[in-house]
């Protein structure tokens, strides 16, 4: 997640530089070239959100997957990991 972070700036930086150095263009270059190279990088982006898998958090946890817990009405509350009663 530290990356995102990283890669946002590093983008917003990127963007900056190229708006100030079309700045002194005397031509409609100076809006189109830097909106142009934003879409460039954000297009590819929002394709890739509807091929991408999404992450699920027993994805990244499969130790939750194995546990169960149950409310058994005979026993009272009572918390079961697998087939084990705590």
């Amino acid at each position: 997640m530290i990356s995102a972070g990283a890669f946002v700036a590093a983008g917003y930086a990127l963007s900056y530089w190229l708006t100030f150095a079309f700045a002194y263009v005397d031509s409609s270059a100076a809006w189109r070239v830097p909106v142009a190279f934003q879409i460039i990088f954000s297009l590819p982006a929002i394709a890739l959100l509807f091929f991408l898998p999404e992450v699920r958090s027993n994805v990244l946890l499969p130790c939750v997957n194995s546990l169960t817990h149950r409310v058994s009405p005979r026993d009272g509350l009572s918390l079961q990991v697998g087939s084990r009663k705590r």
